[in-house]
């Protein structure tokens, strides 16, 4: 028995964080490889055992994924050398996150995959880790070709965990929104002088403050002014998290806050059931990925933060910076 798979792998170096390193071809031509980093969670996988995920709504189609994810180590790079395990630049160990894609949704109980055939897989993508290894500034995935792998009745198939599916969200939408606003517009300028209606959208515009929301006072005009402050943040120890995030909240009350930020996490089991829950809702713009005890926050709301690391002991204090926008107004004289 056989089946069609493309290599992938996902993976951090000494300079540059985790991301596609290896993708297959067609989704490096749809320029989409990102999204197999994206998609890739979970902890160190036991030998036999692995994941497997669905993709729905992707550029290049809906396909599954079948992965594991282990240390990286000295043999990745040269053959020749020991175990040691590869370790970034602030010492922190590397993982190595590796599997296939299936062009194709499958289960757990249709996709027989052994443990010789990932080790198969390993071996065809140790050429592009080398590579990237050397790399200091990010560089597209590198392409991979289809491969048939086989198992046999002598071999046992790995033990798959299945990882909730995860939905793209489709551009279709938005582009139907767009020819509706464009058809708008259209009967509109069939029916209304070009200048009234200029006219009336400047009007709209101001009035819902998109330009700018002046009042008169006395001789000033106020305008609606917002800045965006960068800042890095420390911590004096390991336990002291919720003191500096609540700090910085009540340091910027009117501000709206985003962090950036990994640490690493001496219990990673309900940061897992974070990162289901959340990618439940596409409308939000940050994101949670989670390697191994690795926990990284992107744009992140900071009273979200406050109250998922309350009760969080980290391991590791690895980097912490804010977003803080301001919404202000300023007054200048007319």
């Amino acid at each position: 028995m056989s089946i069609e798979v493309w290599p992938f792998l996902v993976s951090r170096n000494r300079y540059l964080d985790y991301r596609t390193v290896v993708a297959p071809d067609f989704i490096c031509e749809a320029k989409t490889g990102n999204l197999l980093a994206r998609v890739t969670t979970g902890d160190l996988t036991e030998p036999g055992k692995g994941f497997i995920r669905q993709i729905f709504g992707s550029k290049v189609g809906d396909f599954t994924i079948v992965y594991r994810i282990l240390k990286a180590t000295q043999k990745d790079l040269n053959s020749q050398v020991g175990d040691e395990i590869l370790k970034d630049q602030f010492g922190r160990e590397i993982l190595l996150i590796e599997g296939v894609v299936i062009q194709e949704i499958k289960t757990q109980k249709n996709v027989l995959i052994s443990q010789k055939n990932i080790e198969e897989v390993h071996q065809k993508l140790i050429e592009g880790y080398t590579e990237f290894w050397e790399h200091r500034d990010p560089h597209p995935a590198i392409p991979s070709d289809k491969l048939s792998l086989s198992i046999d009745s002598s071999s046992r198939p790995l033990q798959l965990e299945e990882i909730e599916l995860f939905q793209v969200e489709s551009p279709i939408s938005n582009h139907n929104q767009e020819k509706k606003r464009v058809g708008f517009i259209k009967s509109w300028g069939n029916n209304v002088n070009y200048v009234v209606f200029l006219t009336i959208i400047l009007a709209v515009m101001v009035a819902f403050g998109l330009i700018y929301r002046s009042e008169i006072w006395g001789g000033k005009i106020v305008y609606d002014c917002t800045t965006i402050e960068y800042k890095n943040i420390r911590l004096e120890s390991k336990n002291n998290i919720d003191d500096v995030l609540n700090n910085l909240q009540k340091e910027y009350p009117d501000a709206t806050i985003f962090l950036n930020a990994e640490f690493k996490l001496k219990s990673n089991k309900q940061w897992q059931y974070l990162i289901k829950r959340e990618k439940l809702n596409e409308l939000e713009k940050y994101t949670i990925n989670l390697y191994g005890n690795i926990l990284k926050l992107q744009e992140h709301p900071l009273d979200l933060a406050i109250a998922q690391l309350s009760n969080q002991e980290i391991v590791e204090y690895i980097n912490i910076s804010a977003k803080i926008i301001n919404k202000k107004e300023c007054q200048i004289n007319s």
